[in-house]
């Protein structure tokens, strides 16, 4: 008794300081405007910042440095709401961003010039998480901006950022009446299609009687959702012969059967069920290769996948049919095992057979060559890209500069600035900060009044680069320079 007496005393006075601690956290949580205190990590310069938990939340009351981000962002300055986000505290960094990353996504999106509010985001950011994308889309959706909508499809290309499926629906919605884009929205999703982003895209065919779509939809939905999608196929097969409508369940089944076989990673049954089928032209035809190629993808088969390719290229080429989502699809399959030889190779001959891929295709190779410090590679891949048709742009000379490390890359230097300065545009003051810093790094102090020289008139520079002037001309033992900067900055 005497025990059991001393061990409820005990217990008790551990449940008397359990409370009062729990009371103690719940005040202190309040003033200090938390919800929640996680650690947030990175800083906004770090490539790919992840995207926090929800839980996370920004701190209330007031925060000066808080609201200036969001006045930057009501006044439309993108660069300055980034350079604010930059000088956050590292705890609350990631939740800022959280909660501003689809602002500045239509900010970039609704620029005058989205290739360099792109180059501006992916230096400050990184990776953008979807989720981003989507809040930001859904948001243009409810104004009815469709030219919005299209042009933050755009800014994902240049960025790189994956579609979720509600993204994908929404834009479809956006797209009613331009098939281009509604096809390609349909290769750029997964198999089997959602049936809301499915619904969609056979409603905006029916209306313009898009046949062609509507059975590539039908044929890359679940099966199982067959049942629901026949009354928009049905309304859409009416405007066709039904000669035509047979060719298309025949095909359809061959295709569904096809993809099955891709989803148990059955090369062998799909290769079988495909040479099995009589030779058919058109987008039929097209649609069956493309098929097998994504197929060999998945089976992880680069060589026979690039083979069924470019007999569907050769195939699309005759009859006006593009094969640029199964490229797009294999090209980020060999990106992801980390062959960087073999996405060269491919690059190569895609621009050889004159295969149509997006630039951000031959940045991704350029950064991973960038990572590896292989800069002989890096800049063979430049001249690939330029013989591709694609100039090298902000983007390009950002990766890059990001190569030129110490004195040991300082020959690189003016090969980038040459580049730099065949751009079509004007340069701007990230990338001309990165050049002055990157001479800093190298000890070219006398490339610094070249550099200086191509600042656009009228471009209101930040207090990083500002910084980053005084301190160049600081080492070059050029007062005038730096009491000449001194005196602009502060008057600003």
């Amino acid at each position: 008794m005497a025990l059991a007496s001393a061990v409820g005393e005990l217990l008790s006075c551990v449940w008397i300081e359990a409370v009062m601690f729990t009371c103690a956290a719940s005040i202190y949580l309040a003033v200090t405007g938390w919800t929640v205190r996680q650690k947030a990590p990175g800083k906004l310069q770090a490539k790919g910042a992840k995207r926090v938990a929800k839980s996370i939340a920004v701190p209330t009351g007031g925060d000066p440095a808080w609201s200036r981000v969001w006045a930057a962002l009501r006044k439309g300055r993108l660069e300055e709401a980034l350079t604010l986000l930059e000088q956050l505290p590292g705890d609350t960094l990631n939740a800022a961003l959280e909660q501003t990353a689809p602002r500045l996504l239509t900010l970039a999106a609704s620029s005058s010039d989205p290739g360099k509010a792109a180059a501006l985001i992916n230096d400050y950011i990184g990776n953008i998480d979807p989720h981003m994308l989507e809040v930001a889309v859904l948001e243009a959706q409810k104004r009815k901006d469709n030219h919005l909508c299209a042009k933050l499809d755009q800014l994902s290309g240049l960025l790189t950022i994956e579609k979720s499926q509600l993204t994908l629906s929404t834009l479809a919605k956006c797209y009613s009446g331009n098939i281009e884009a509604l096809r390609r929205l349909v290769h750029e999703a997964d198999v089997p299609l959602t049936k809301a982003f499915a619904k969609v895209v056979m409603q905006a065919c029916a209306a313009v009687k898009e046949l062609d779509l509507v059975v590539e939809v039908f044929e890359r939905a679940d099966p199982a959702d067959a049942s629901a999608l026949r009354t928009f196929a049905e309304e859409a097969s009416a405007h066709v012969k039904s000669s035509d409508a047979d060719v298309a369940k025949e095909y359809s089944a061959a295709l569904n059967k096809i993809r099955a076989y891709g989803q148990a990673k059955d090369l062998k049954g799909a290769t079988e069920t495909f040479e099995s089928l009589p030779h058919v032209n058109g987008r039929i035809g097209v649609q069956l290769l493309n098929s097998m190629v994504q197929v060999c993808v998945e089976c992880g088969e680069w060589t026979m996948a690039k083979s069924y390719l470019l007999k569907a290229h050769e195939q699309g080429s005759k009859h006006g049919f593009a094969c640029g989502a199964s490229a797009t699809a294999l090209v980020k399959a060999v990106h992801a095992s980390g062959d960087h030889s073999a996405l060269e190779q491919l690059l190569q001959e895609f621009a050889e057979q004159g295969i149509q891929v997006s630039q951000s295709a031959y940045h991704g190779l350029l950064h991973m060559y960038a990572v590896a410090n292989k800069r002989a590679d890096a800049w063979r891949l430049v001249s690939d890209m330029r013989r591709a048709g694609f100039a090298p742009n902000a983007v390009t000379c950002s990766i890059l500069l990001k190569t030129v490390t110490s004195q040991a890359q300082a020959a690189d230097l003016p090969k980038i600035i040459n580049l730099v300065g065949a751009m079509d545009t004007d340069v701007d003051d990230v990338v001309l900060c990165s050049m002055m810093e990157a001479c800093l790094r190298t000890g070219h102090l006398d490339l610094l009044p070249e550099i200086i020289a191509w600042r656009p008139d009228g471009l209101t520079l930040t207090t990083p680069l500002y910084g980053s002037m005084i301190k160049a001309f600081g080492q070059a033992g050029r007062i005038e320079r730096v009491w000449g900067f001194w005196q602009e900055m502060i008057s600003k």
